[in-house]
């Protein structure tokens, strides 16, 4: 995560200009990102309402041999379809960096709890895993208070 990111996701927890700048030193106001919090580049992947499909994305770094690929494997959560796009990543002398993008899609009608998965990338020697926490809704419940 970068600088960036931390600032946009104070913004998306609803801290203001001024307490934001308080802590960056830069008078830059709040840029609001749709789906900011299910697309902040952390080590696992939580929805917490999914209601029909959803798309994250995913930034990672090899730290591993130059030359590597990792496949995806996916142990969905119950009743969740889930599609990893790109499901190989290849990483040389110029790829450090990939992006990749996990689609959701509730294949529930009623109300859900939350349910857990996991995405493996592999490459046949190492495995890193993500953790999917994911909850189907069919209605979003808002209280006001």
């Amino acid at each position: 995560m970068k600088v960036t990111n931390y600032v946009k996701f104070l913004c998306s927890m609803g801290y203001n200009d001024t307490a934001i700048s308080s802590i960056t030193r830069d008078s830059s106001p709040c840029q609001r990102t749709p789906n900011f919090l299910l697309n902040l580049n952390l080590s696992s992947i939580s929805i917490p309402e999914l209601k029909h499909t959803v798309a994250v994305s995913r930034t990672v770094t090899n730290i591993g041999p130059i030359l590597s690929f990792y496949v995806a494997r996916v142990e969905a959560p119950l009743d969740i379809n889930v599609i990893v796009e790109p499901s190989i990543l290849f990483f040389n002398f110029t790829t450090k960096m990939l992006k990749f993008k996990v689609t959701f899609c509730s294949q529930l009608r009623v109300q859900g709890r939350y349910t857990f998965g996991n995405l493996y990338w592999e490459d046949g020697l190492h495995v890193v895993r993500i953790p999917l926490i994911v909850r189907s809704v069919i209605e979003y419940f808002y209280s006001e208070t």
